[in-house]
């Protein structure tokens, strides 16, 4: 499969690739470092921060983490068990990937 076929059943068929059976696939990029992680991290699947931490730290051209994309999405990472994946940096200069979730906290508690 290449990176197009790819993108497409993602993004069309909403099938996901499994992150151990499918790395390979999740880890075909474009020219501006896009991986197919990114895209399925950006439609919704949740990489497990355990099992899965090697693709969250992959990065594109915009320096964003599939971590970063993931946590954009919803997902908060557990302050003591994911503190690897919370202390990568993120594409907001000088801000940390744990900066950003709690700016998503707060700002969710400010709402409610």
């Amino acid at each position: 499969m290449n990176y197009k076929e790819a993108m497409e059943q993602i993004l069309k068929r909403r099938i996901f690739f499994d992150p151990v059976k499918d790395k390979q696939i999740l880890l075909l990029k474009n020219k501006l470092g896009i991986t197919i992680a990114h895209w399925q991290a950006a439609a919704g699947y949740q990489f497990d921060p355990v099992r899965d931490k090697e693709i969250l730290k992959l990065r594109n051209a915009f320096d964003m983490t599939v971590a970063e994309i993931q946590l954009k999405k919803g997902y908060l990472f557990d302050v003591e068990r994911d503190k690897e994946i919370l202390a990568l940096p993120s594409s907001e200069k000088g801000k940390t990937i744990l900066d950003l979730q709690n700016e998503i906290i707060l700002e969710k508690l400010i709402r409610d």
